[in-house]
C-alpha cells in the first residue's frame, strides 16, 4: 500500500546492504540502536523507554516470584493470566480487531471496555501501524517483523522497527488516525505527535487503569503471592510475544536461508503447534486470509480466540464477522503459492 518510511523510522543500520539484499545487523549495530532508542532524555523517545525498562521491571518481579512466592495456586492462576492475555487480548482484540478490523462491535462502549481493561504491555499504535507495513512487504527488505535479521533484533522490535516516523506529512498522520479509529483511542494533535512520538495521547493513564484493576483484583483473591503471579505472567507474556517476530516467521531457517515448509506459501509465517494452541495463531492461515476472524482452518487447529468471537456475537457484544473457511476449502494452490496477497480489511 505505501512504502515503509512513511509510517516506521528506518533503523541507523539500514534495511538493505550495497547490494540490495536484506541487511542482517550485528549484535553491536542493534545494541546501539537499541540504546539510543530508549534515552530517556529525549521526550520522543519516552513512549518507548517505558514499554523497555516496563519489560525489565516486570523480569525482576518473575525471579522475585519464583524465590519468595512460588506455589501451586500461585502457578495455576499465572498460567490462567496468561492464557486470558493472549488468546483474548492479544489475539483476538489487538491483533483480529485492531491491526485487522476481522469483527466489528455493536457498540464503541464494548471497543472501550477491551481497550482500558488490555493490560497495555505494549501500545495499540506500535502493533497496528507496523502490522500494515509488514503485511504489505512480508519478508522482505523492511518488513519490520523479518526474521531475517535475526533473534536480537526480532526481539527488540518494539524499540528497533517498530517505531512510528514522526517526520510524516499530516495528511499520512491523519490518514493513520482514521484507519485506526475504530479502537477508540484519544489521539494527539499533529504537534503533539511529533513531539512525543506517540498517536495515543493517554496510554499512560490507560496503563494505570488497567494495572490499578488487574492488580487489585489479584490482591483480593490472594494477596501480594497472586500480585507476583501476576507481574509474572506479564513478564512471560512479553517475553513470548516479543520472541514470536522470529519463531512464527520460522527464524531460523530464514536465517539461514531456507523456506517455510507451508505448501501454500512463500513468505516464512508456518502453522506452529505452541502458538497456535497457546494463542490460538495459526500463523500461516493467518497470512493466507489476514482479514478472517477464524485461522483455525483444520480439524486439529483449535481457534479458541475465534470461538469467543462466535459466542460474543451471540449475545450481541459483537455485531459482525469475517470467516474465510470456505475460501481456505476452495483455495487454489498453484495461484495461492505466490501470496502477494494485499492486506484484507
Amino acid at each position: 500500500m505505501s512504502s515503509v518510511d512513511k509510517f516506521i523510522v528506518e533503523p541507523s543500520y539500514g534495511y538493505t546492504e550495497h547490494s540490495g539484499k536484506a541487511n542482517k545487523p550485528t549484535s553491536k549495530e542493534v545494541l546501539k540502536e537499541l540504546l539510543g532508542t530508549i534515552n530517556v532524555f529525549k521526550p520522543v523517545n519516552h513512549t518507548t523507554a517505558f514499554t523497555f525498562f516496563y519489560h525489565a521491571a516486570v523480569f525482576c518481579c518473575f525471579f522475585y516470584y519464583l524465590f519468595v512466592y512460588l506455589s501451586v495456586p500461585g502457578a495455576i492462576y499465572g498460567i490462567v493470566i496468561l492464557l486470558l492475555f493472549f488468546q483474548i487480548y492479544m489475539t483476538m482484540f489487538s491483533h483480529r480487531y485492531c491491526s485487522h478490523k476481522a469483527f466489528r462491535f455493536r457498540n464503541m462502549i464494548y471497543t472501550k471496555l477491551f481497550l482500558w481493561t488490555s493490560p497495555a504491555f505494549y501500545r495499540e499504535e506500535v502493533f497496528v501501524v507496523p502490522h500494515l507495513v509488514h503485511h504489505s512487504i512480508t519478508d522482505k527488505p523492511g518488513d519490520p517483523y523479518g526474521a531475517h535479521m535475526g533473534f536480537f533484533r526480532s526481539y527488540f522490535a518494539w524499540e528497533l522497527t517498530q517505531r512510528i516516523n514522526t517526520e510524516m506529512s499530516e495528511k499520512n498522520y491523519e490518514f493513520l488516525i482514521k484507519y485506526m479509529a475504530h479502537i477508540g483511542m484519544k489521539t494527539n494533535s499533529y504537534k503533539e505527535f511529533k513531539r512525543t512520538g506517540a498517536i495515543e495521547s493517554n496510554y499512560f493513564v490507560r496503563m494505570f487503569v488497567a494495572h490499578s484493576m488487574w492488580l487489585l483484583l489479584s490482591y483480593f483473591i490472594g494477596g501480594f503471592a497472586f500480585v507476583f503471579a501476576w507481574l509474572s505472567a506479564a513478564f512471560l507474556f512479553i517475553a513470548i510475544l516479543r520472541s514470536f517476530n522470529w519463531y512464527g516467521h520460522n527464524g531460523m531457517k530464514s536465517w539461514l536461508g531456507g523456506k517455510s515448509q507451508d505448501v501454500d506459501r512463500a513468505p516464512h509465517a508456518v502453522n506452529q503447534w505452541f502458538y497456535g494452541y497457546f494463542a490460538g495463531e495459526w500463523h500461516a492461515n493467518h497470512h493466507l486470509f489476514p482479514g478472517s476472524a477464524n485461522t483455525g482452518f483444520t480439524n486439529f487447529q483449535i481457534d479458541i480466540p475465534f470461538y469467543v468471537v462466535k459466542f460474543f456475537k451471540k449475545i450481541k457484544v459483537i455485531d459482525s464477522y469475517i470467516d474465510k473457511q470456505k475460501s481456505y476449502n476452495n483455495r487454489d494452490r498453484p495461484q495461492l503459492n505466490t501470496m502477494d496477497t494485499p492486506i484484507d480489511l
